[in-house]
């Protein structure tokens, strides 16, 4: 059983809410867990920013447009969370979303959200979980769109660098590794060829083993595409169903900087990451 007893599941008016919603039950159900969701609107709060404030009329339109999205996101909760009985609830707030989940998120043991897709790049860079894994201290779960079966892995990948990053990503990761049929720990080796593992790679499953996790070492040699792809390319080969990967930016001047890394797996993963900074 994975030892989670607290999630958080973001809700907004994307077209995959819905499944994600279904996922994170059935992931509740799986830990014993209670499941919150939050639904954060934006859109009353967008229509307002305007150089001339908007008429009465114009007010009330947008209210009701507000109040009906924000009942069928109520709805959509009741209907795809109601294996969990008492162990659910439901919030809602108005304006940044960022900062509401990184508030909700104190208390919390993971936060599940939506890769972000083509039309959130008004959060900037990375959507959503972008800007949240650099300001809620907890670890996210990002989940893909579609293609998903289940919240609860079989197969894992650690993509490993021996960054503070990448470990962080791995300790927040254990309850997930400790139900894992199959681990492999992959690092990116410094030549073209990669006859035996890194040493940090060794380390990490040394230190798994203590923790009852067996892991496999794999050094990949210096790729001639460039290093988010070769781990993706890997993750697919091996059918990994989680990537724990480390969060790496920070934020400057409000201006989200993303490492390269972190930027190219928010964008194409095809399946769930598990991020921590």
């Amino acid at each position: 059983m994975i030892s989670l007893k607290s999630i958080l599941v973001h809700l907004d008016d994307g077209q995959s809410c819905g499944e994600q919603l279904r996922l994170s039950a059935e992931l509740a159900v799986a830990c014993d867990a209670h499941l919150s969701a939050l639904y954060t609107s934006r859109f009353l709060t967008q229509s307002l920013l305007v150089d001339a404030p908007p008429s009465a009329i114009v007010l009330k339109a947008l209210e009701e447009e507000q109040r009906v999205r924000a009942a069928k996101a109520r709805e959509l909760f009741d209907s795809k969370t109601a294996i969990l009985d008492g162990r659910r609830e439901f919030h809602q707030e108005e304006g940044d979303p960022v900062r509401w989940l990184t508030l909700y998120g104190r208390y919390a043991d993971i936060i599940a959200v939506r890769r972000p897709e083509e039309d959130d790049e008004i959060i900037g860079i990375g959507g959503i979980p972008g800007a949240l894994a650099l300001s809620c201290g907890r670890p996210l779960l990002v989940v893909p769109s579609s293609g998903v079966k289940s919240l609860t892995p079989t197969r894992v990948m650690i993509a490993w660098n021996g960054s503070s990053e990448a470990a962080r990503a791995v300790a927040d990761s254990l309850p997930f590794l400790r139900i894992a049929s199959k681990v492999k720990v992959v690092s990116i080796g410094e030549g073209k060829d990669a006859e035996e593992e890194a040493p940090e790679s060794r380390d990490l499953c040394r230190h798994l083993s203590i923790h009852g996790i067996e892991a496999e070492p794999i050094t990949l040699p210096t790729p001639e595409i460039g290093v988010p792809e070769a781990l993706l390319s890997r993750a697919a080969a091996q059918g990994a169903d989680l990537i724990v990967i480390g969060a790496y930016g920070h934020s400057r001047f409000r201006e989200l900087v993303l490492g390269g890394v972190t930027r190219h797996f928010l964008a194409h993963s095809a399946v769930p990451l598990l991020l921590s900074h």
